[in-house]
């Protein structure tokens, strides 16, 4: 047979490939993304399929993340120091250009966690009371002539990391994720008007990631309580108990090993309005993308 030529490659080369991370799109269908194009992760965007990206935001420290607004044409973005990783939170206006600082605690890390459903406010975790640990906080985003509202406390956490997964649709509450280990967490939901927290995870070691209200009574979810492999699952938020819904079915002698249909479930998108769900399976280090619509589930 004849030879086949290899192409020899340098490592500047495979140094050079850049990143690209967290899509989101704006109510008006602008799709933002953060990449490293320029050396370090900013915000990009892209009107259409094939265009070629504008840089959003002209920073030389890393931006660690972005969510957009569900209500109008602007993010908040996450960014650091001199890679101090004191995260501090920032407002973009996508009509303007213009960009507002939401934290100025400079000595303390600000973890994001998730808009409002009305886009008027956000909930973040940061250690601003303690070094070692992190509390969470309710803080009005403002506009052009309301500047930003103080942050609120709403929970003190028990210490260490601690987590907002999700914001309630009705703005009354919060879901938190407090993390044990790389294989284990609780998740608990807050009540904002009374302070008050309900646990959701139970007692089994599991992971939860992913976290949208459905709308019903629950939660749709990446987990993998009571499996070797991370599924798709709605979590009630009345007693805790996890349904399986999408992602979990294996043969009767799967191993996980190539061929089979174990595997992970890696990455969940869900809209509460219409039941859709799209969600990707990593197969053996490539992804598989899934589309459907879930089945309602009875109000609790």
């Amino acid at each position: 047979m004849p030879d086949t030529a290899v192409a020899d490659y340098g490592v500047a080369r495979f140094l050079a490939v850049e990143h690209v991370d967290s899509p989101a799109f704006t109510p008006e269908g602008r799709l933002l993304f953060l990449a490293d194009t320029s050396g370090t992760p900013q915000v990009w965007t892209t009107e259409r399929p094939g265009a070629w990206p504008d840089r959003l935001t002209p920073h030389e420290e890393r931006v660690s993340a972005l969510a957009t607004s569900p209500a109008d044409e602007s993010f908040v973005y996450a960014m650091d120091s001199g890679s101090d990783e004191r995260d501090q939170l920032f407002h973009y206006d996508l009509a303007t250009g213009a960009e507002r600082t939401l934290t100025d605690d400079l000595e303390s890390k600000h973890a994001w966690g998730a808009w409002g459903p009305d886009g008027e406010r956000i909930a973040y975790t940061a250690n601003r009371e303690a070094d070692g640990r992190f509390d969470v906080y309710v803080q009005e985003v403002g506009g052009p002539d309301a500047p930003a509202g103080g942050p609120d406390r709403v929970y003190e956490g028990p210490g260490g990391w601690l987590n907002v997964a999700a914001f309630g649709p009705d703005a009354d509450r919060l879901v938190l994720s407090k993390p044990h280990s790389s294989y284990d967490e609780d998740l608990m939901l807050l009540d904002l008007e009374t302070g008050e927290t309900t646990a959701l995870s139970g007692d089994s070691e599991a992971t939860y990631s992913h976290a949208h209200f459905d709308g019903e009574g629950g939660l749709i979810c990446v987990t993998n309580r009571d499996s070797d492999t991370t599924y798709v699952g709605r979590l009630s938020l009345a007693d805790g108990a996890v349904t399986p819904v999408a992602g979990h079915e294996v043969t009767a002698d799967a191993t996980g090993e190539p061929g089979t249909d174990a595997w992970d479930v890696d990455a969940l998108a869900f809209d509460a309005e219409t039941g859709r769900v799209a969600y990707t399976v990593n197969e053996g280090g490539y992804s598989s993308l899934h589309a459907g619509t879930l089945a309602p589930s009875p109000r609790t």
